[in-house]
């Protein structure tokens, strides 16, 4: 009877001229399928309509894109809002050791304005470590565009009146043109006693960007 090599290898039984016979104990096609099952196991496809379609939602599932960007000076004395445009760097570039960088993540901001390398599902994490006297609130806020050109607010969180507090926030992204679809942060204090830290050894304010999936 017949064996074959697989899954651990490919078989390379001759191809069968038309007219030739084949016996039944000859026979390849019997051992290779058998071991095409077993390695795929049962129902491979699951709910999906074949084995090809289940792969490629998976694929779309793989976390391609990890970036960090930090600012790295900080800002004293900020009162009003203040978009936060300049001291941007990402965080692999400065002396983070275990800072991640994968894929084409964010590209580099233009005057403070983020925009994404690839389409996809982002998820952003913005952070700001701040220091303010008692009864100096300040503001972290995120603007979000998909025109390229007009910035609305999409989400932001109030620090507490207090010295050396950080606060952060998530936001997921619908990125469907990278042409268009940006954001950029805003810090707004009450007071001029409210600083924001910087630097390059720590990442006190910055942004994580990861995309979770496709569109």
């Amino acid at each position: 009877m017949a064996t074959t090599n697989y899954p651990g290898s490919l078989d390379a039984y001759p191809v069968p001229n038309n007219g030739d016979t084949i016996s039944v104990a000859d026979h390849w096609l019997g051992p290779a399928v058998i071991g095409i099952e077993t390695e795929l196991g049962t129902d491979p496809a699951g709910t999906f309509t074949d084995v090809k379609s289940r792969l490629d939602d998976v694929d779309k599932n793989v976390i391609t894109d990890i970036d960090m960007w930090q600012v790295t000076a900080s800002s004293t004395g900020i009162s009003g809002t203040n978009k936060i445009t300049s001291n941007w760097a990402r965080s692999t570039t400065t002396s983070l050791k275990h800072a991640v960088y994968k894929g084409g993540g964010l590209n580099t901001p233009v005057s403070g304005n983020f925009s994404f390398s690839s389409t996809g599902i982002w998820k952003i994490n913005a952070r700001v470590w701040q220091n303010a006297i008692l009864g100096a609130y300040g503001y972290l806020q995120l603007f979000t565009s998909n025109d390229g050109t007009n910035y609305t607010l999409y989400n932001y969180d109030i620090s507490e009146p207090i010295d050396g507090r950080t606060h952060s926030f998530d936001v997921i992204m619908n990125v469907t043109n990278t042409a268009n679809d940006k954001f950029y942060l805003v810090v707004t204090s009450t007071s001029s006693t409210y600083d924001i830290l910087g630097g390059t050894a720590q990442f006190y304010t910055g942004i994580t960007a990861m995309k979770i999936g496709e569109v």
